[in-house]
């Protein structure tokens, strides 16, 4: 399976035509490439990037996320009933949203409505301009909140605003009422497989 990023390969400067960064996928997409993949590398090679996911689509939650470990590890804790997956992804909304390496070198990745965000969430609890995301290196994402009209929370608690935080592997980002889980790709393979059984 070729790469799932059909992202720019450079960052579009203001002078040209605005190209948003992010990709739009299914979540079937991404079960198909962790099926195809033997290993977590194999996998990271496939899908790179940082992924904002609809993980309660599998019924399933993270309980434990630490991207300090070496392996970036996650627990995944199911119903009972076992990984449940449903995708319910159409051609505006997306499962999920990868945000790609070259991506990386901007300073800012805006997640918002509008047109010019990199990454466009068409939700109407979600400001033009709602929070920002920074790549410090590749262990260290921080999230702020840009003085959205009905917040960002992490984990479920507000955050304050314009203060930068951390993300970890798992986080539940909500932007105004849509909420996201964070990924790192060789966190979110052990995920996935669960789905592939």
């Amino acid at each position: 399976m070729s790469n799932l990023s059909n992202a720019p390969s450079t960052i579009p400067s203001p002078l040209r035509p605005f190209q948003p960064i992010s990709t739009k996928l299914s979540l079937a997409a991404l079960v198909q490439a962790a099926r195809e993949s033997k290993n977590v590398s194999e996998f990271v090679d496939k899908c790179p990037g940082l992924y904002f996911v609809r993980m309660g689509l599998v019924g399933g939650y993270l309980t434990h996320s630490d991207s300090a470990l070496a392996d970036n590890t996650c627990e995944f804790d199911l119903s009972n009933d076992g990984p449940l997956f449903r995708p319910n992804s159409d051609a505006e909304s997306g499962d999920a949203f990868q945000v790609p390496p070259q991506a990386f070198a901007s300073s800012k990745i805006t997640v918002g409505r509008a047109p010019f965000a990199y990454i466009q969430l068409r939700d109407s609890s979600v400001s033009g301009r709602h929070a920002e995301i920074s790549v410090q290196s590749p262990k260290v994402i921080l999230i702020r909140d840009l003085l959205s009209k009905n917040g960002t929370r992490l984990n479920h608690k507000l955050l304050p605003r314009l203060h930068a935080t951390p993300l970890n592997c798992g986080d539940l980002v909500s932007f105004g009422r849509l909420s996201l889980q964070f990924y790192r790709p060789e966190s979110l393979y052990p995920v996935l497989k669960l789905l592939t059984r």
